[in-house]
């Protein structure tokens, strides 16, 4: 029998937005080297489940590991992901909103900003407007972050 090494590991989330369930009582294990999807209806919670995770959404912290630890603001950086709906404010320039997201990693940016600007190749837009970049230039901030 494969040696099981959990990625990550839910326990028993449930979860409400404003009385309004959203997870209930949701159990799930994603070993290291998974291809793994989430399925389902608009409203079904896969946004929110994502969130919980990588601490966008920060309740149900202690139904959540990650690489076998409960230390999640350490754990989350080694986890890139794009989420389309992460469009945060659209007002915001494109290193404000790379600000952000290194604040929530726990990333200094002012290290990380310019190096992940150049490996996505989006350093040249920055300084724009999310609700006036392409979906292109969009995408590139997304894998920036």
């Amino acid at each position: 029998m494969a040696n099981i090494d959990p990625a990550a590991e839910i326990r028993s989330l449930s979860y409400q937005i404003r009385g309004k369930r959203i997870l209930n009582n949701v159990s799930m294990q994603i070993n290291k080297g998974d291809v793994f999807g989430l399925v389902g209806d608009n409203g079904a919670g896969k946004t929110t489940l994502l969130k919980l995770i990588l601490g966008i959404e920060p309740a149900c912290q202690d139904r959540i590991r990650l690489f076998g630890s409960d230390r999640l603001p350490e754990q989350r950086r080694r986890i890139g992901t794009v989420m389309s709906l992460l469009r945060g404010d659209p007002s915001l320039r494109g290193k404000d909103y790379l600000r952000e997201m290194c604040m929530l990693s726990g990333a200094d940016p002012s290290t990380e900003i310019p190096r992940v600007a150049d490996m996505a190749e989006c350093t040249a837009y920055l300084g724009k407007r999310l609700n006036a970049c392409s979906d292109g230039m969009y995408k590139r901030i997304l894998i920036a972050v």
